[in-house]
């Protein structure tokens, strides 16, 4: 569900200051988590309080993958992502009907 693997990471000069490939790529960044977990808190977030399904997620994956506050914050993007796609959609198509 929320894969986990070790590895040694490749570091980067750049502009004086170390990066590492995920950094310049955006990639698994702090407070990132799967889409699989996002799925399955967005799902449980209808169901239940974002506190409960912190909890649910640390019994299921036992460890503290997601606090209450990111089940939260990666539910109120997603609902601002479906908002823009079915707001441009929309104004698509009364764009063509003028």
């Amino acid at each position: 569900m929320h894969g986990e693997f070790s590895f040694t990471q490749q570091r980067f000069k750049l502009d004086g200051q170390e990066r590492t490939y995920f950094e310049l790529a955006n990639q698994c960044l702090e407070g990132h988590f799967s889409s699989g977990l996002q799925k399955l808190s967005a799902y449980y977030a209808h169901r239940m309080s974002y506190e409960e399904v912190e909890k649910l997620v640390e019994r299921m994956t036992r460890r503290r993958s997601l606090s209450d506050q990111w089940s939260w914050h990666g539910v109120i993007a997603k609902s601002v992502e479906v908002s823009q796609q079915i707001a441009d959609e929309t104004w698509s198509w009364w764009s063509k009907r003028s």
